[in-house]
C-alpha cells in the first residue's frame, strides 16, 4: 500500500513568498494523480516537497500512515523522473538502470548459524528457534547481481529496452532516452513515482506516444504516481484525478470527466479544454440573458431556480464571513490590549516591529470586511438585472439548422473573421458585440472568411458564473 496524505501543507520562501497555499489531498495506493496549472502555480514546488527537495513551512506529508517531514530524501522510499532525462552519458542502458541499485544497500532477512561448537549443536548449524523455525535477522547489504540483472531486465521488458541494453544514450532516440528514465524509476519499486514534466522535451507526435506508453507502464506497474504538466491534454487523457492549481492554490481536483463537465470556476473552465471555453458578459434578467441588445437567450427553469438558490447560499456564506473576520479583529485588539507591557518592556524596534505586523492584520481584515460588505449590498438587488457570465464550450455551438442540436438558444449571428481547418473539423473565430467568439463544427461546412453565419447555442451544456467571484452557478451536471 502506498497512500499519501497532504495537510495544509504551505510554502514560503525566504523572502517571504509563498508558492503554496492549504494543500489538502488524499492519494489512494495505485492512483495516477496529475497536478495541472500554468507556470509558476506551486505544482512542481508541491512535487518537490513529496520527494524531500524542498522543505515544507508548515504542514504535514504522510506516505503509508507515516509522517516524513524530516525525512530526508533518501529514506522516503519515491523515485523521481525529471524532463531533463539525467542519464550518464558513458553507461550503456543496463548500467543507467542498475546504477542505483548498485549504490544502494537493501535490508534482508539474513539466517544465523552457529560460529562454534555449543551443546549440541555444531559450527555451521542453524540457529532455530523454540518451534524449530529458522530463527533471522535483519540486515543491510547490497543487492547481488543476479537479482540486479533480473530487475534490470524486467524493467527493460516492460518499457520495451531489451534491444538497446547495451547502447549508450547518445544512440537513442528521445523517446527511448525518456523510457531509460522511467526504468531506472521502476527497477527501484519505489513506494511512490514522482514523474515532472517528463515529456516537455519531446516532439509532438513522440509527447502522444510516451502519454500511452506510461498509461500502459502504470497499469502494469501498478504503483502510486504523481505527474507534474502544464499540458491539460496530458491531465485529460492520463489521470485517475486531476488537481488544478492556480498562484499556489488548488482550485478543483476530480476526475477528468467531472473537471471537463463540472468546471468549478472561470478558470477551470477556460483552462480544461482545448479550445478553450467562450466566456461572455451577460446581463441576467428573470430568466433570461442578453447576449446584445437584441438577443435574449430564454434559460431552461431548472437554471433559473439554481441561479436564485446560489445567490441565496452566497449571502449567507458573505455574513459568515463577515462575523468571522470581525471575531478576528476582536481577538487580535484583545491580544494587543492583554500584552500592552509585555511589548512596552522590548526595546523600541521591537516593540514597533510586533504593533506593525498585529496592526496590519486588522487593516486587511477591515479591508476584506468593507469589500464583503459592498458585495453584500450588490446582492440586495439581486432581482434586478445584474451583470453574470456565460460560458460555453466551442463544440456546444451549432450553425443553424444543426440537427445536433437538440436544445438550442435563440440564433444569433456574426462574421467569421478567422477559419482554421483541422482535417475533420473546423474552427471559426469572430465577435459578439466586442465579445470573442470560438466555434467549432464539422468540416463539411463550407465556411468563408468575411461572411456571416447564424448559430445558436446548446442551452443543456451552458454554464452559468458569478462575475465577482467567478464561482459555478449551476449545479454539477451528470453525464
Amino acid at each position: 500500500m502506498s497512500d499519501l496524505k497532504f495537510v495544509n501543507i504551505n510554502k514560503i520562501y525566504d523572502n517571504n513568498v509563498q508558492a503554496v497555499f492549504d494543500f489538502n489531498l488524499e492519494i489512494k495506493d495505485k492512483e495516477f494523480i496529475v497536478f495541472v496549472g500554468p507556470s509558476g502555480c506551486g505544482k512542481s514546488t508541491t512535487l518537490r516537497m513529496v520527494s524531500g527537495l524542498e522543505e515544507i513551512s508548515s504542514g504535514e506529508l504522510y506516505i503509508d500512515g507515516k509522517l516524513v517531514n524530516n525525512l530526508e530524501p533518501k529514506d522516503r522510499d519515491i523515485a523521481m523522473v525529471f524532463q531533463n532525462y539525467a542519464l550518464y552519458p558513458h553507461m550503456t542502458v543496463f548500467k543507467n538502470l542498475a546504477f542505483s541499485l548498485t549504490l544502494r544497500k537493501f535490508e534482508y532477512d539474513v539466517p544465523l548459524f552457529y560460529k562454534k561448537d555449543e551443546g549440541n549443536h555444531k559450527k555451521g548449524d542453524p540457529i532455530l528457534d523454540e518451534n524449530g523455525n529458522q530463527v533471522f535477522t535483519k540486515k543491510k547489504m547490497k543487492m547481488p547481481k543476479e537479482e540486479i540483472r533480473k530487475k534490470v531486465y524486467d524493467a527493460a521488458e516492460i518499457l520495451g529496452l531489451t534491444p538497446y541494453l547495451d547502447r549508450k544514450p547518445k544512440a537513442l532516440s528521445g523517446g527511448q532516452r525518456q523510457r531509460v528514465a522511467l526504468g531506472r524509476a521502476i527497477v527501484r519499486e519505489p513506494k511512490v513515482f514522482l514523474m515532472d514534466e517528463p515529456l516537455s522535451n519531446l516532439d509532438a507526435k513522440l509527447r502522444v506516444q510516451m502519454r500511452s506508453e506510461i498509461a500502459k507502464i502504470h497499469r502494469r506497474v501498478n504503483a502510486t504516481t504523481i505527474y507534474v504538466t502544464h499540458d491539460q491534454t496530458e491531465a485529460m487523457t492520463m489521470a485517475s484525478r486531476i488537481v488544478i492549481m492556480k498562484d499556489g492554490y488548488i482550485q478543483q481536483i476530480g476526475t477528468p470527466r467531472d473537471v471537463y463537465n463540472n468546471p468549478s470556476n472561470v478558470f477551470v473552465a477556460t483552462f480544461i479544454g482545448s479550445p478553450s471555453m467562450n466566456i461572455f458578459d451577460v446581463e441576467y434578467d428573470n430568466g433570461k440573458v442578453s447576449l446584445l441588445n437584441d438577443i435574449k437567450i430564454s434559460l431552461p427553469k431548472q437554471f433559473i431556480s439554481q441561479h436564485d438558490d446560489f445567490y441565496k447560499n452566497e449571502v449567507i456564506r458573505i455574513n459568515e464571513d463577515i462575523k468571522n473576520k470581525q471575531n478576528e479583529i476582536f481577538e487580535l485588539k484583545k491580544f494587543i490590549e492583554e500584552n500592552d507591557n509585555k511589548f512596552k518592556k522590548l526595546t523600541s524596534n521591537e516593540q514597533k516591529e510586533n504593533y506593525f505586523l498585529l496592526d496590519k492584520d486588522i487593516k486587511e481584515l477591515t479591508q476584506e470586511i468593507n469589500s464583503l460588505n459592498s458585495r453584500l449590498n450588490d446582492l440586495k438587488d439581486i432581482d434586478k438585472p445584474h451583470q453574470i457570465l456565460l460560458g460555453v464550450r466551442p463544440e456546444d455551438i451549432y450553425m443553424k439548422g444543426d440537427v445536433n442540436n437538440k436544445n438550442p438558444s435563440e440564433e444569433f449571428s456574426f462574421k467569421c473573421d478567422v477559419c482554421e481547418l483541422l482535417g475533420h473539423e473546423l474552427l471559426v473565430y469572430g465577435e459578439l458585440n466586442g465579445q470573442k467568439v470560438l466555434v467549432k463544427v464539422n468540416a463539411s461546412y463550407k465556411i468563408e472568411v468575411g461572411k456571416t453565419y447564424t448559430f445558436s447555442f446548446d442551452l443543456s451544456h451552458i454554464y452559468l458564473f458569478d462575475k465577482y467571484s467567478e464561482k459555478k452557478i449551476l449545479k454539477d451536471r451528470e453525464e
